[in-house]
């Protein structure tokens, strides 16, 4: 259509300008259907785009990093914590350029996040990963939850630290996922199944963020939603929750808490002392003592109500106290199944194990002089 005009190609002579525009109407014509469709595009494109579920319109921080001086010097408008055990958390400044999320299952828009690096940890083999940081978590919220946004933050950097010195390998996200999303919404959506949040897969929510909640409240509740996350447990209960994965992780992530003897001064985590003794007295040693009393053999683990939960639990916690979280750890992951008794049958076998293996290794020869 926009070829050579047959006259100019035989004479030389330059067409009307009336000719152009005629000869040229039918192939405009033919490019309408497509000219709407990309203009559209054109002004998502310079807009920034639709907001993904759970993706950013634009990245900030990096993912990774080689460690916190290189994560600040290629993070703006942000602060950079070095965080007990390597970890960091990238703290945006209020002004800040905004950084535009949408929730996959509420449809919730969200202008903010805090985020949160882990250390790579030493590994062999042609695709093992560069050491240094990379992003497990992100905390999504708006300007008026920033101050619990970066609580949530340091604490979540807290439990990721403490379930790797106590089971020896970092917490492993559902569905082999690389990184969490923490949601803090301001209210309770009519389809919530419990009132202070929910997980499901690697999506962590946290709701009603404005009501009024002590620190031993708020950090119960995100260890509980990060137990759900991170803790292999026993399903198929009556009462008060399906899986028990929430109260486990309560109690086990509270228990190390409680007996973690290096914090000599507040972490900016919103755990406390008084709140830790409180709730050590009160949830934690009961459920030793009361397991303790009676053993794997107790009536107790037959059933699925609340009581058979709190008795399963409370093994675990003997488990944690007598034979060490490696083991108790080891022995969580090897379940062959999903009811209370299978962790006391791997509990078993991993503690055979753990005898032949000492029973094998080279005895050390004493030197006599």
């Amino acid at each position: 259509c926009f070829g050579k005009d047959r006259d100019t190609a035989r004479f030389g002579a330059r067409p009307a300008p009336h000719a152009i525009i005629l000869r040229t109407m039918p192939c405009l014509s033919r490019l309408v259907p497509f000219f709407f469709p990309c203009a559209a595009l054109g002004i998502l494109t310079l807009a920034g785009g639709p907001a993904k579920a759970g993706v950013p319109e634009r990245d900030i921080p990096p993912w990774s990093a080689p460690n916190a001086a290189a994560l600040k010097a290629a993070t703006r408008d942000a602060a950079v914590e070095s965080l007990p055990g390597g970890y960091a958390a990238v703290l945006p400044a209020p002004f800040a350029a905004p950084v535009p999320y949408r929730d996959a299952r509420y449809g919730w828009r969200y202008s903010r996040a805090v985020y949160v690096f882990a250390p790579v940890r030493k590994a062999t083999g042609r695709n093992a990963p560069p050491p240094g940081l990379r992003l497990i978590v992100t905390v999504h919220h708006e300007p008026p939850d920033t101050a619990r946004a970066q609580q949530t933050a340091r604490l979540i950097s807290r439990l990721l630290r403490l379930h790797f010195e106590h089971f020896g390998r970092d917490a492993a996200f559902p569905r082999d996922a690389d990184r969490a999303e923490v949601w803090l919404a301001s209210e309770t959506p009519s389809g919530a199944q419990e009132a202070g949040g929910e997980t499901r897969d690697n999506q962590v929510y946290f709701f009603a963020t404005g009501s009024p909640r002590s620190l031993l409240e708020w950090t119960r509740t995100v260890v509980h939603e990060w137990g759900h996350l991170t803790m292999y447990a026993a399903r198929g209960f009556t009462e008060p929750e399906n899986d028990a994965g929430g109260f486990l992780g309560e109690r086990l992530y509270l228990k190390w808490l409680w007996e973690e003897k290096t914090i000599t001064a507040p972490l900016g985590d919103g755990v406390t002392r008084d709140g830790l003794d409180l709730y050590h007295e009160r949830q934690i040693q009961p459920l030793i003592a009361r397991f303790n009393k009676a053993g794997p053999a107790a009536e107790a683990l037959g059933g699925m109500g609340q009581e058979s939960m709190n008795y399963y639990i409370g093994g675990i916690l003997a488990s944690d106290s007598a034979y060490g979280s490696a083991l108790t750890g080891r022995a969580l992951r090897s379940i062959g199944g999903v009811r209370p008794r299978d962790f006391f049958a791997a509990l078993r076998a991993e503690r055979q194990a753990a005898a032949v293996r000492q029973k094998s290794r080279p005895k050390q020869k004493v030197s006599r002089r």
